[in-house]
């Protein structure tokens, strides 16, 4: 459909943006940055658009250029939540999906750059303007890897361990916890446990 789109009228910026996304997701991060960069070409406008900054800073990710991929997410998370597309092809309103996308990758690239601290405070602003909403649950697994990173592994096993069946994220904390049983306690017996709960 987009390509479709694209052939009928090469100037929609939008169409660009989802099909870096796609070209993304398939691994072809030369083809996905082209993407942005032809769509941006169209309209500088796509610029302003958290999808974009969430995109290009994933293309920087798989480049392993953490410290621009981590500057945009900043920038991601500084436009106004409310945001329009440019064309009819994507009329949506920022939404909450992405900006939590945003918050879960710039966390993960503070933590791959070794930033603890910094990753600490972005997940608890996370963590409180979400608290009691949906999103709240795709937290968790990120603040428990930030607690194990910072040496809190009964801290970040009593967060998963919070997860109840049912819930969206049950078997993946699951999971979770019995490589932190396994890896960082050392604790077979509790491995396997976790790992029953799951099958």
């Amino acid at each position: 459909m987009i390509e479709e789109c694209l052939q009928k009228n090469e100037t929609i910026a939008d169409a660009y943006l989802l099909r870096a996304e796609i070209k993304l997701m398939k691994g072809q991060v030369t083809d996905a940055d082209s993407c942005l960069n032809t769509g941006l070409s169209f309209n500088f406008s796509v610029r302003d658009s958290s999808l974009f900054h969430l995109i290009k800073a994933k293309v920087h990710k798989q480049r392993n250029e953490m410290e621009k991929a981590a500057d945009l997410l900043k920038a991601g998370l500084k436009l106004p939540q409310k945001e329009r597309s440019t064309n009819l092809l994507m009329r949506r309103e920022g939404g909450d999906a992405q900006r939590i996308s945003i918050q879960l990758e710039l966390i993960d690239c503070l933590q791959t750059m070794k930033q603890t601290h910094e990753a600490e405070r972005v997940m608890r602003e996370a963590l409180e303007q979400w608290k009691g909403k949906p999103e709240e649950q795709q937290l968790l697994l990120m603040n428990a890897q930030v607690l194990v990173s910072k040496g809190d592994v009964d801290g970040a096993l009593a967060i998963l361990n919070t997860v109840q069946p049912g819930q969206p994220n049950y078997y993946a904390a699951r999971i979770k916890m019995a490589e932190i049983y396994l890896e960082e306690k050392r604790d077979k017996m509790m491995f396997t446990v976790c790992y029953k709960w799951v099958i």
